[in-house]
């Protein structure tokens, strides 16, 4: 193999190695707002860049883009469309982990540093992981909005759980989350599995509370945690990189330390219940307002809220509400409106 062949190999590597970080890089800085992670791509980018100007040149020389006979070979793989960014960014993190593959071997023949490459590649293969693992997410947590609806089996009693889901769910609710301490497992699994698919129809997010296990077997979208459950770190060690994890709160201080943690979204109870306990105190709008300021989370507003005070809580920032009785103790929930964002 000729000098030129190999300066060819390396010069185009090098290029596609640094645009597909880029691009990771980029989705996210813009779409995550995600500054480690922005600054983590960014120190593989600049690791991998060639520094030596003579070199760029000397690589730089040998290209002939108007004779390269790949320019012309196509697969049909090539033109399927991209319809969402963990695509791109799947893609792209393939794209960038090959050439430094490529380079890494071809490396010692020009008197380049292989380990730099092989080094990088590994890194890549963490963030690779830690990208699409967000991305997949952020879209989850985007439908967090308007009404959560709280389906739990203590406030039904001996009403058909599934009945009213389904209601609720042709009413529009595009988040519901199941909460349940009292009941069998089994029960609870089987009544989560019968949700999750209705859910699925619908198009909308399924939480279940508490239990790890009833989110793992039910194929539920998410988790809800106390504060005094497990610790975010470890159910993320244990949940698919998809599915999301919520944080119960009661202050500022604790809404930082789930987001410094990991958790995708909030909710906000301090000092007070579910809707049906109007003896404890309202949802203070100044509080979410401050709680919003602090972190980046979406946010989830649970307590003494009702049609009189939804827009003030709209208002102060909160992504969505969280009802439960003014929902399921309605005579017909199919006519219980669910839109009051």
């Amino acid at each position: 193999m000729s000098d030129t062949q190999i300066y060819r190999i390396i010069d185009v590597n090098l290029d596609r190695a640094g645009e597909g970080l880029r691009v990771l890089e980029e989705i996210a800085r813009f779409v995550l707002d995600d500054p480690v992670l922005s600054a983590r791509f960014k120190e593989v980018r600049h690791n991998v860049a060639l520094r030596d100007m003579q070199a760029k040149i000397t690589f730089l020389s040998s290209r002939d883009a108007a004779c390269d006979v790949g320019e012309n070979i196509k697969t049909a793989f090539q033109f399927t469309p991209r319809h969402s960014l963990s695509e791109i960014a799947f893609a792209n993190a393939r794209r960038a982990e090959e050439s430094l593959r490529v380079l890494e071997e071809f490396a010692p023949s020009v008197k380049l540093n292989s380990q730099n490459y092989a080094t990088a590649r590994y890194q890549l293969y963490t963030l690779e992981k830690d990208i699409l693992g967000q991305l997949s997410r952020h879209n989850k947590t985007q439908q967090i909005s308007g009404l959560c609806v709280v389906i739990d089996t203590v406030l039904l009693r001996k009403q058909n759980a599934l009945e009213i889901t389904a209601q609720i769910l042709d009413s529009g609710a595009k988040m519901l989350q199941l909460c349940d301490n009292t009941i069998p497992k089994g029960e609870l699994l089987e009544l989560a599995y019968a949700i999750q698919k209705l859910c699925a129809a619908h198009n909308a997010l399924f939480i279940v509370s508490d239990h790890l296990d009833i989110v793992l077997s039910s194929n539920a979208d998410g988790i809800l945690l106390k504060q005094e459950d497990m610790p975010i770190s470890i159910a993320r060690r244990y949940l698919p990189l998809d599915k999301i994890i919520g944080c119960s709160i009661n202050t500022k201080s604790e809404a930082q330390k789930a987001q410094q943690d990991g958790a995708d979204y909030i909710v906000f109870e301090a000092g007070f219940g579910m809707l049906s306990r109007s003896e404890l105190p309202s949802v203070e709008p100044e509080t979410i307002e401050s709680i919003k300021q602090a972190v980046k989370l979406p946010l989830i507003a649970i307590g003494d809220i009702g049609l009189q005070n939804t827009a003030d809580v709209f208002r102060a920032g909160a992504d969505a509400v969280a009802v439960s009785s003014t929902i399921l103790s309605a005579s017909s929930p199919i006519n219980t409106p669910l839109d009051l964002a």
